[in-house]
């Protein structure tokens, strides 16, 4: 997962201790060398968690400016030597599954007559973290956009989904983002660049290398899905939604796109149901954490049991299933 590495170096550098992030984050440090590794989507959440407690609330825009071209991995290359910004970031937002695969995360391009929107939201099962990990996504769009095109681009407008910030601290943002048009507590994140600056052509232009990378992109992505079903995709996006109230069924449906009504009709087609499937993901949650040493209080408060009374029974009774 290159956006996790890319996360967990740039923290670094904005002084937090990358080991602690590591062990706090319950991240295996060998795998963030290792593009083949497989890395949970969780992780990522708890090292935002950490980013925000220990560099503060403005951590996500912060963290943005470590991008240096290459961070990233192959989605760096497939923008770069794409022929405009904006043909880049179709590129980005297409392959966004090679960053991070949350089918549950929005990024979407809007075409307006003055220039090129970008929108960002992100479903993590935490409201902090999705401000922050949203204000991070647009705020690299700037930094890749200005550090690719080596001049000072200055964005129509940014739009920051956090709470509202007061005078000073509006004030610092401009100065990150030295732009003055920066609204706040926004919907949801978002950058817009003119139209002569998403129209621009690339320094590192390269149509042979372009299509070779974009070809890898797709052998990737093939590779990815081949065998993951609907299913699949379900059951790994409800274990990162744990606990409640983000894993519900009406959440869950609106992420697929679909009514709770058909949600729950695919999965009796599928041989399962809402309960069966929510009681799945918290024993395989469960598990984890027990594994990685955490306490049954915890483990019951993190999957929204009452007690750990409540959570033996139920662990009583997942050892008779």
């Amino acid at each position: 997962m290159p956006m996790l590495r890319f996360t967990w170096r740039s923290l670094g550098e904005l002084g937090a201790d990358r080991r602690l992030l590591a062990r706090g984050a319950g991240l295996p440090v060998w795998g963030l060398g290792d593009d083949s590794a497989r890395l949970d989507l969780n992780h990522l959440v708890k090292l935002w968690q950490l980013g925000s407690a220990i560099c503060g609330r403005d951590v996500g825009i912060e963290a943005a400016r470590a991008w240096s071209r290459g961070s990233l991995s192959l989605a760096d290359y497939l923008l770069v030597t794409a022929p405009t910004l904006a043909a880049g970031m179709r590129l980005m937002v297409s392959y966004r599954h090679l960053l991070v695969h949350n089918p549950a995360n929005e990024l979407e391009l809007l075409d307006h007559a003055d220039g090129l929107e970008l929108r960002c939201r992100v479903h993590s099962g935490d409201e902090q973290v999705n401000a922050v990990a949203s204000e991070f996504c647009v705020s690299l769009m700037l930094w890749i956009t200005r550090r690719t095109l080596d001049r000072m681009v200055m964005p129509i407008c940014v739009g920051l989904s956090g709470p509202p910030r007061t005078g000073r601290q509006r004030l610092r943002l401009r100065e990150t983002l030295e732009t003055r048009h920066i609204e706040c507590h926004a919907e949801r994140a978002s950058i817009t660049f003119a139209r002569r600056d998403a129209e621009a052509p690339l320094p590192n232009a390269e149509p042979a290398l372009a299509t070779i990378l974009r070809n890898h992109a797709e052998t990737l992505t093939r590779d990815h899905r081949a065998g993951r079903t609907w299913l699949d995709e379900f059951r790994a996006l409800l274990v990162s939604r744990l606990p409640e109230p983000t894993a519900t069924l009406p959440s869950m449906a609106r992420a697929f796109a679909m009514s709770s009504r058909t949600l729950q009709r695919r999965l009796s087609e599928a041989n399962t149901s809402w309960h069966a499937e929510l009681d799945r993901a918290r024993h395989q949650t469960a598990v984890r954490l027990l594994q990685d040493g955490a306490s049954r209080k915890e483990i019951a408060a993190r999957l929204g049991y009452s007690d750990a009374r409540s959570l033996r029974r139920t662990l009583q009774r997942w050892s008779r299933d």
